[in-house]
Order: structure tokens, then C-alpha cells, then sequence
């Protein structure tokens, strides 16, 4: 598995226009950003809906999804043949695009929320924007202990 992407600058957009409030590091899997309730969150680059969590619409705690709440994973496939997953959670409500649709750079995917588990508990209003390899497809979401490997989206995603 590749420990880097082949991408040019600015292949990827922005997942959020709010202000990061903790950045991708070893025991932290993805970038937090945080807006207001309901905030538009935009799809990074053109994919394909892979998969939508379970509906978690008011649920609070590591039990909702594992502590991702609502979320939604999107598949890009790159210019170099590489697929890399782009996973948004704690979202308001469950998304309404279905599995397989088509999204495109800039599109909206779903809206901010706290679902899961989210600090300040128990409603810390951000977005956990993970960029997952190709490793998700056999280890499922998450990055740690043995898990799909993950990109630090700062280093592919200016400004986060």
C-alpha cells in the first residue's frame, strides 16, 4: 500500500468551510472542523456514495456507530488509478444520496452535526473528515489498531 498519493495540488477540495480544531495525528485518525449546526459539507473530489451509516439522527455516545454517528463514505477514484475513501461523520441527519450515486467536486454530501461521540460532549458541532486507502475495502472504517490506513488530509487538502 502507497504512504502517499500521486495528486496535483488542489486535486482535492475542501470538505468543510469551517476552522479545524484538531488535526490529524497518531492517535487521531482524520482532521476535526468545526462550523455551525447544519454547515454544508462538500465532496473533496468527483466519487461515488460507497456507503451511509445506519440512521443516528439524535444519538449521543460511542455507541452510535462506533462514535461516528451519522456519516457517509465517498470513493475517488484518482488519476493514477489509486482509491482513496473519504469518510465524513457526526452528521446532523442521515444523508439522503443513495449508495452508488454520483457526486461531484463541491458537491454537497451532508451537513454538520454532533451525532456519535463528539467533543465537548455531549455536542462538540464539527465534522471527522477521514481520508481512508484502499486498505478500507477488505478493514472496514477506522484507522487504528489494525485497521484500513489513513491519509493526513492536511498534507493533499490546502488549509486543513
Amino acid at each position: 500500500e502507497k504512504t502517499q498519493l500521486n495528486v496535483a495540488p488542489n486535486y482535492f477540495g475542501k470538505p468543510s468551510n469551517g476552522v479545524v480544531t484538531q488535526k490529524y495525528h497518531c492517535r487521531h485518525d482524520g482532521v476535526d472542523i468545526a462550523a455551525s449546526m447544519g454547515s454544508e459539507l462538500f465532496s473533496i473530489a468527483d466519487g461515488t456514495v460507497d456507503r451511509i451509516g445506519p440512521r443516528m439522527d439524535g444519538c449521543i455516545g460511542i455507541g452510535c456507530n462506533g462514535g461516528f454517528g451519522n456519516y457517509i463514505v465517498v470513493k475517488h477514484v484518482l488519476p493514477s488509478g489509486d482509491r482513496v475513501y473519504s469518510l465524513y461523520s457526526h452528521l446532523r441527519t442521515q444523508p439522503t444520496l443513495p449508495i452508488g450515486s454520483k457526486v461531484s467536486k463541491g458537491q454537497v454530501v451532508g451537513y454538520m452535526g454532533c451525532t456519535g461521540f463528539t467533543k465537548p460532549y455531549p455536542c462538540g458541532v464539527h465534522v471527522h473528515f477521514v481520508m481512508l486507502s484502499s486498505t478500507y475495502e477488505q478493514s472496514g472504517l477506522g484507522c487504528r489498531l489494525g485497521k484500513a490506513k489513513c491519509y493526513n488530509p492536511s498534507l493533499y487538502i490546502q488549509g486543513i
